[in-house]
C-alpha cells in the first residue's frame, strides 16, 4: 500500500472500524510508511486523556491547521516508536473528521483489536519530541 491509500484507510478505519486502527498502524509500520504528525514550531502536538499524552496524527496533509503549526511525514518505525515513547507520549491519536482517537502503545504493538477507541480531544498541548 502507498502512504496515501494508507492514510485514507486509516481515515476510513476512523469512520467504519475503529477498532482496527491499532492494527492497521502497526501494518504501516511494517511496511515503512509514515505517518502524518502535526506539530506547533517543531514540536509534536498532543492530546491528553486520562492523565496521558498522545501524539497528534491527522489522516490529510491539506488539513487547516491553526498559524504556526504544520503537518510532518514521520515514518512509522522503530527509532519513530521510541522516541515517543521516550518522550513521555503514552500512544498516537488520530484526529479525523472531527473527532480524535486515542490509541495507546499497548494497543498498536499488542496485535490484538482494540474496542471504544474513540475519544474526544481533552486538551491540547505541544511536547518537546521533534516532528522530523
Amino acid at each position: 500500500m502507498t502512504k496515501e491509500e494508507f492514510w485514507k484507510k486509516l481515515e476510513n478505519c476512523a469512520v467504519k472500524d475503529p477498532e482496527k486502527m491499532p492494527s492497521l498502524i502497526r501494518d504501516a509500520g511494517k511496511e515503512g510508511l509514515p505517518v502524518l504528525v502535526a506539530s506547533d514550531h517543531g514540536r509534536i502536538m498532543g492530546c491528553s486523556l486520562d492523565g496521558k499524552l498522545f501524539a497528534m496524527c491527522v489522516t490529510d496533509r491539506k488539513m487547516k491547521l491553526p498559524a504556526g503549526r504544520t503537518i510532518e511525514e514521520v515514518d512509522l518505525d522503530n527509532a519513530f516508536f521510541h522516541e515517543m515513547i521516550v518522550a513521555g507520549y503514552g500512544g498516537l491519536a488520530v484526529e479525523t473528521m472531527g473527532n480524535v482517537y486515542c490509541i495507546p502503545w499497548s494497543d498498536i504493538f499488542s496485535g490484538k483489536p482494540v474496542t471504544n477507541v474513540e475519544r474526544r480531544l481533552q486538551k491540547e498541548s505541544s511536547h518537546p519530541g521533534r516532528a522530523d
